[in-house]
């Protein structure tokens, strides 16, 4: 019986691999959040954009 390239792995979904290649790491997951004063912000843009949206011309596609 031929031994199998890579051993089961205990969790997570099984990744492929092939002779003398490295298995893909995990999936990392990143969240990012305004800091307070990032979020003080918000008003302040939220008035350039509509003000944008009444003085300047539409793009055009």
């Amino acid at each position: 019986m031929a031994r199998p390239l890579m051993p089961e792995a205990s969790s997570g979904p099984a990744m492929p691999s092939w002779p003398g290649s490295c298995p893909a790491p995990p999936p990392v997951s990143v969240s990012y959040e305004l800091t307070p004063s990032g979020q003080a912000l918000i008003p302040a843009l939220e008035q350039i954009a509509q003000w944008a949206e009444e003085h300047l011309p539409p793009e055009s596609s």
